[in-house]
C-alpha cells in the first residue's frame, strides 16, 4: 500500500547485487558498485571521524536522565541506501564501519565482529517495516512521518544494543552504561528523524527517477507481504521489550549500588529509577500511538487491497483471458439487456458474428502459439475499428461478436467492411512468419418480430453460415 501515488508510495524493493551482475549493462555494473564502494569508503572515514573529531559522549539530558549523545555520520548515509537501494547495500557499508572504528578503538576481533552487526541489525528492522508496509519513503504525508520515526525508534533501540558489548568490553562500570545506552539509541534516533528523514524527503524524487533507469530484472520480486507483516511486527515488539528490560535492568542495578545504611545514595537511586520510568513511559505511549496507526493503515491497505481484487476477479470473470474482450457470458447479459432495451422502440442495433477463415490451417501450419497470436491480432483490430462506444467478445474460439447499438444495415456494412479489408491487407507476424489470414461476416438488424436476442443471434449466425459457403472472405446481410 506505498498506494494513493505509484510514485510516491511505490512498494519496497531492493537492487538485487546478483541480478545486478546478471542482468545489468556493464556501465550499469561498474557505476553502480563503484559509487557503493565509494560511498563505503566515505561511511569508513566517517566513522573514524566520530572518535578523532569528539563526535561522541556529549552530555544531554532526556526524559530527566542525563547520558552522553553521539553522533555518527555512517548512519545517516546507510539509511539513505537501506530505504533507496536495499538492505544490503547500507548494511554492509555500515558493518564495515562499525568494524573498522572498534578495531581502531582496541576492541578484540570477536567482540568487534558481534559489535558491528547493531547497525545492520536496526536497518533490518526498517527494510522489514517497509516490506510489510510500502509507505510514502518521500514522507509527504503526516502517516509516513509517524511511521518513518517509529520505525526509526525500533531501529535505533536495536542498534543500541552495541552500546552493552562496548561498555563490556571497555570495563565501564554499571553506574555508567545505562546513560551511554540512552545516548546511543537517542542519537541514533535524532540523526534518523532531523538528518536522514529530510534527506530521505528531498532525494527520493531522485532516487525514484534513477529506479526507474533500470530494468526489471534488477529489483527482487516482492514475496509474501503476510510473513513481512509478521516479522516487522515481531522486530518492532522485540525492539520495545529489549528497551524495557534494559530500562529497568540497569535503573534497578544502580539502586542495587547504593550502600546500604546511605540515605542520600538510596534517594538517588530512587530518583533515578523515577525518571528513567518517565522516560520509558513517553517512549511506550509514543509506541501505543503508533501501534494504533499502523493497525488503521494496516485495515486500509487491506480493505484496498480486497477491493481490488475483487474487482479483478469480477473483470476477469467477465473477460476471455487471451484477448481481453468480454466473454460469452458476459456478452449474453449485453445481447438481453440490449433487447430489453431496444426491441419494440425506433432504436435500431445490429450484430457483427466474425469468424476467422481456415483458423485450423493456420493451427495445423504454424502451431497453435501463431494460433492465438492470429486471434489477439484480430481481437486489437475489431477494438480499433468498431470503437470503445460498441461491445465485442469472443464468442467462440476462432468466433468473434460485436453488439453495434444506434446502427442499422448501412453503417454495420460499412464497420464489417473496414474490418474485413484491413485484415485482408496486414499479415500477422509471428516469430519468423508473415500470416496472411481472413475473415467472413455475418449481419443482422434487430427485427420487431423477434422474440428475444437469441431470435436476432441466429440470423446472424445463418449470414455467417452462408458467407462460408459462398467462398468466405466475405459479407453477408441476415434476413
Amino acid at each position: 500500500m506505498d498506494t494513493t501515488n505509484s510514485n510516491n508510495a511505490i512498494a519496497y524493493r531492493a537492487f538485487s547485487i546478483g541480478a545486478l551482475l546478471r542482468h545489468g549493462t556493464l556501465r550499469e555494473r561498474w557505476g553502480a558498485l563503484a559509487a557503493w564502494l565509494a560511498l563505503g569508503v566515505v561511511c569508513i572515514l566517517s566513522g573514524l571521524a566520530t572518535t578523532s573529531q569528539g563526535w561522541y559522549g556529549m552530555p544531554l539530558e532526556f526524559g530527566g536522565v542525563h547520558f552522553y549523545l553521539t553522533l555518527y555520520a555512517p548512519q545517516i548515509l546507510c539509511t539513505l541506501l537501506v530505504l533507496g537501494v536495499g538492505w544490503v547495500w547500507g548494511a554492509i557499508p555500515a558493518y564495515a564501519s562499525t568494524l573498522t572504528l572498534a578495531l581502531y578503538a582496541g576492541m578484540p576481533w570477536p567482540w568487534a565482529a558481534l559489535f558491528a552487526c547493531a547497525d545492520p541489525l536496526g536497518f533490518g528492522v526498517m527494510a522489514i517495516g517497509y516490506r510489510a508496509i510500502p509507505t510514502r519513503r518521500n514522507l509527504s504525508s503526516w502517516f509516513s512521518w509517524l511511521f518513518y520515526i517509529q520505525l526509526s525508534f525500533a531501529a535505533s533501540v536495536c542498534s543500541s544494543t552495541g552500546a552493552l558489548i562496548w561498555g563490556y568490553t571497555n570495563h565501564i562500570d554499571h553506574s555508567s552504561i545505562l546513560a551511554i545506552w540512552y545516548g546511543w539509541w537517542f542519537g541514533i534516533f535524532l540523526q534518523s528523524v532531523f538528518i536522514a528523514g529530510p534527506l530521505m524527503a528531498w532525494l527520493w524524487p531522485r532516487m525514484l527517477s534513477w529506479r526507474q533507469r533500470y530494468s526489471r530484472p534488477i529489483l527482487n520480486t516482492r514475496k509474501d507481504v503476510r510473513r513481512r507483516i509478521l516479522y516487522m511486527l515481531s522486530t518492532v515488539t522485540a525492539g520495545v521489550l529489549l528497551y524495557g528490560f534494559q530500562t529497568m535492568q540497569l535503573s534497578v542495578h544502580q539502586s542495587e549500588l547504593a550502600p546500604p545504611g546511605d540515605l542520600a545514595a538510596l534517594q538517588h537511586a530512587l530518583s533515578l529509577i523515577r525518571q528513567t520510568l518517565w522516560a520509558f513511559f513517553w517512549v511506550f505511549a509514543v509506541i501505543i500511538v503508533f501501534t494504533s496507526l499502523m493497525g488503521y493503515q494496516l485495515y486500509r491497505y487491506y480493505q484496498e487491497t480486497n477491493d481490488r481484487l475483487l474487482l479483478e476477479s469480477r473483470t476477469l470473470a467477465r473477460t476471455d483471458g487471451l484477448t481481453g474482450l468480454l466473454n460469452r457470458r458476459a456478452m449474453d447479459e449485453h445481447l438481453q439487456a440490449a433487447f430489453e432495451r431496444l426491441h419494440g422502440t425506433s432504436h435500431r442495433a445490429s450484430l457483427l458474428l466474425i469468424d476467422i477463415d481456415h483458423f485450423k490451417r493456420i493451427n495445423d501450419q504454424y502451431g497453435h502459439p501463431a494460433g492465438d497470436a492470429v486471434i489477439c491480432h484480430i481481437a486489437a483490430l475489431i477494438r480499433q475499428v468498431v470503437g470503445e462506444s460498441n461491445t465485442a467478445t469472443r464468442y467462440g474460439g476462432e468466433e468473434f461478436l460485436v453488439l453495434l447499438p444506434e446502427t442499422g444495415i448501412p453503417g454495420s456494412m460499412l464497420l464489417a467492411e473496414r474490418l474485413r479489408s484491413c485484415l485482408a491487407e496486414n499479415s500477422v507476424l509471428y516469430e519468423a512468419h508473415s500470416i496472411g489470414c481472413q475473415v467472413s461476416i455475418g449481419i443482422a438488424e434487430l427485427q420487431a418480430g423477434d422474440t428475444g436476442y437469441s431470435d436476432w443471434l441466429r440470423r446472424a449466425d445463418r449470414a455467417l453460415y452462408e458467407a462460408k459457403q459462398t467462398g468466405r472472405d466475405r459479407i453477408v446481410i441476415g434476413h
